[in-house]
């Protein structure tokens, strides 16, 4: 199993080599800038305790980041989305659409990468390094370790709890939302360790989010297909992307359904905290506290 150390260690990493950009943005890239940033940004906030004036800043810095490359990231699933369909009496508006998109992502990663050289120059790369080596002192010991993992596997499932309840019914109004978070659920999780429980956990996040990430794709394409082409949009377009995305969203609600339902029963069989022996007793980090918060 990888230490803590060494995973905290790999995501500033991934940052830094990500901050290395000069020219072009690949899709790829743009995804793993993103959820990188949402990792790290779990990670301080683990921390349980407000951040210090240079966090601050570099979290600042993250979230101007990530905000700048989901605008891409959106161009690029709608993207690969309106690829996929291959209809010969589509061929026209599809063109016309993936025209758009295509301009408009050249756009937006112009955007991005002019935001990265303001944050490069701004010191991202410095606060990046200081930040990681003070969570990797806060870190808990490996005598500590198999607690912490524990503990924050129950915070996940008792916050996945908290979110079913926040959405006691889904619809099309709040799918999204109750996506974003379960994704925050599973970044939580993600600290937990590498252990076959923790596996499951997150593989059942990770089913949720791709099944409404998938839906919501769609219904973005059509929201922009519609802007495009209105009013000389010719009706087969429209009609096979509203197909899929009522597809796509029936689809969501059953995989949610799904695993919502095996992740609460893990919840109710997830094994009780045992108490610290008294010869060895449990040194409670913030981490730990914030998880369990």
């Amino acid at each position: 199993m990888a230490s803590d150390h060494n995973r905290t260690q790999a995501l500033f990493d991934q940052l830094e080599r990500i901050s290395r950009i000069s020219s072009g943005a690949k899709p790829e890239t743009v995804h793993h800038l993103r959820t990188t940033i949402r990792r790290v940004e779990t990670l301080v906030a683990a921390a349980g305790r407000a951040p210090e004036p240079k966090e601050e800043k570099l979290l600042k810095q993250l979230g101007r980041l990530r905000r700048r490359a989901g605008k891409v990231r959106d161009l690029d699933v709608q993207i690969d989305a309106l690829a996929s369909l291959r209809l010969d009496s589509i061929a026209r508006d599809r063109a016309r659409v993936m025209s758009f998109l295509q301009k408009a992502r050249i756009r937006r990663e112009k955007k991005l990468l002019a935001v990265f050289e303001e944050e490069l120059e701004a010191g991202l790369r410095k606060r990046l390094k200081r930040t990681s080596a003070r969570l990797q002192q806060e870190l808990p010991q490996p005598a500590q370790r198999q607690a912490a993992e524990e503990r924050f596997l129950r915070a996940a499932l008792e916050r996945f709890a908290a979110v079913v309840k926040r959405y006691p019914t889904l619809a099309e109004a709040n799918l999204h939302q109750f996506r974003m978070d379960c994704k925050r659920v599973r970044y939580l999780a993600e600290m937990a360790g590498e252990g076959p429980r923790v596996a499951e956990v997150i593989a059942q996040l990770k089913r949720i989010q791709d099944a409404i990430g998938a839906w919501h794709d769609w219904l973005t394409l059509s929201a922009t297909a519609e802007r495009v082409l209105s009013p000389s949009g010719q009706v087969p377009l429209l009609a096979a992307l509203h197909a899929s995305t009522r597809s796509r969203y029936l689809e969501a609600l059953r995989v949610t359904a799904d695993a919502r339902r095996l992740l609460l029963e893990m919840r109710e069989t997830q094994p009780e905290r045992k108490p610290a022996s008294s010869a060895a007793p449990e040194t409670e980090t913030p981490a730990l506290r914030a998880a369990s918060a």
